[in-house]
């Protein structure tokens, strides 16, 4: 071995594992690190410079020293009870995508659900962070594999259309299609312009247009459009793409014209669509508000008696006026208040001519069933609500980091795998009771992973999340199964 150059009283100021060089009168320790030697045998040699000892204080890490060692504790609850209850989702984009890929984009969904959208310079950390950095290891979600994938999804779209294909072929046939506006203040993003809620933003916004069963609450497509881009005109994109047969579409005024109307008409498909008051047809069958025939409405602890009258356009369409006898009581005397309150936008005169429309909803469809059972379907499309309010409320574009047009198209494809990755978890949730899956997720990132004696470990269970845990699929004494 020949004579050790370092002094023993330095030796022995060495963390174990390390080996220290003397460069120019200073000790420099060094990680050590096994190699194999040609002849089969393994030796050692320095790897990572660590930091150097001081013969007075000893040795002096490093800044980033902590930072080299091992991780020895992860994130684990939340992350568990997402991928655990949403196998689903993983299982049907390995039908379409190769592995590499399918897990990319299954697990940046599942750090979107987790941790809401968060730029995507900082996904590759939050896998670190968790346990997915070692139940998928061979997965590498760095911030280039992930903008190349992105940019995939949205150049090459065949796996994304054939995907959102066989959704809209598994679903309920009862989906709602509506559009929103995405507040944007990039003014780099390709698809980032003025549009309809400029007033509103004060800013440049992207719309995005989704569609939803609305029986079972899951996305089945997804698309992002210029912001100065109609729902009316983007509808026409989504339709072309996408096969629909004996669908009903529960659609939002917004995409009111007389060629959507062919277009929702087409394959035996059938559509509700409210009529804006602005349009000419709505304003025609309003002028006669006598309205003789009624129904009683109920859903959940609500009871109202509605209104309607009937009004056939031609063979095919009907257009049916309904008024809400409730809303129509809450909405005349919240403007007589106004009256008050505001007497410069509010009078008596504009009340006498308005009042009969108060609560009223104008619905056009080519359905064959009655008016009542009408109602009761446009109705289920304020479920979409729900989902597109937690989807708009949690998604910051500007934070995301994305301007480019194709990466904007991928991350509308993600956007879609999260919906269906939250629909699946809240569903298996709903055995909890008491507890949202927001609350479920937040209650969760108590339990962590830990490694203890060269085996991983899930720590700091208490008894009631051990429950929890067990309802949702999750086995504590296995936690990497």
């Amino acid at each position: 071995m020949g004579k050790y150059s370092v002094p023993e009283n330095i030796r022995k100021l060495k963390p174990v594992g390390s080996i220290v060089k003397v460069i120019h009168n200073k000790y420099y320790v060094y990680k050590v690190k096994g190699i194999k030697r040609q002849s089969g045998n393994w030796g050692c040699t320095s790897g990572t410079l660590i930091g150097y000892i001081d013969e007075q204080k000893g040795f002096i890490p490093n800044n980033n020293y902590a930072l080299s060692e091992e991780v020895t504790v992860l994130e684990y609850g939340q992350y568990a009870v997402v991928e655990n209850n949403s196998k689903e989702v993983i299982k049907k984009l390995l039908e379409y995508f190769n592995p590499i890929d399918a897990y990319r984009i299954y697990m940046m969904a599942i750090v979107f659900v987790v941790n809401e959208y968060v730029p995507l310079t900082n996904i590759e950390t939050y896998i670190e962070q968790s346990y997915l950095s070692i139940k998928h290891k061979t997965i590498k979600m760095t911030y280039h594999n992930i903008n190349k994938l992105l940019d995939a999804l949205g150049r090459r779209q065949g796996k994304v259309i054939e995907f959102e294909q066989s959704l809209i072929n598994e679903c309920s046939k009862e989906i709602a299609i509506d559009g929103h506006s995405i507040k944007s203040s990039s003014h780099e993003n390709d698809l980032s312009e003025k549009g309809n809620k400029f007033n509103i933003f004060q800013d440049m916004q992207f719309n995005v247009l989704m569609a939803y069963d609305i029986n079972t609450n899951k996305p089945i497509l997804s698309k992002i459009y210029a912001g100065s881009l109609l729902d009316k005109i983007s509808i026409h994109d989504v339709l072309e793409i996408h096969n629909f047969e004996n669908v009903l579409f529960i659609i939002d005024r917004g995409f009111y014209s007389k060629e959507n109307i062919e277009l929702f008409s087409k394959n035996n498909n059938k559509y509700i669509i409210p009529l804006s008051p602005n349009i000419k047809e709505y304003k025609e069958i309003t002028k006669d508000m006598k309205l003789k025939n009624v129904f009683v409405y109920e859903k959940g602890n609500k009871i109202t008696t509605i209104e309607y009258k009937e009004v056939k356009i031609n063979e095919d369409t009907k257009v049916i006026v309904y008024r809400d006898l409730s809303q129509n009581a809450i909405e005349k005397g919240n403007y007589l208040k106004n009256i008050e309150l505001k007497p410069e936008k509010y009078s008596k005169e504009t009340f006498e001519k308005i009042k009969e429309l108060f609560g009223v909803i104008v619905i056009q469809t080519n359905m064959n069933e009655d008016a009542e059972e009408v109602y009761k379907m446009y109705k289920k499309r304020w479920k979409i609500e729900t989902f597109f309010n937690n989807f708009k409320n949690k998604i910051d574009i500007n934070a995301i980091g994305l301007s480019d047009f194709y990466t904007m198209q991928g991350m509308s494809f993600i956007m879609l795998i999260v919906g269906l990755i939250y629909e699946e978890v809240k569903k298996a949730t709903k055995n909890i009771k008491g507890k949202s899956l927001d609350n479920i997720l937040l209650e969760s990132k108590f339990i962590k992973l830990c490694k203890r004696k060269n085996a991983w470990e899930a720590t700091n269970c208490r008894k009631n999340l051990q429950e929890n845990m067990k309802k949702l699929n999750i086995d504590l004494a296995n936690p990497l199964d």
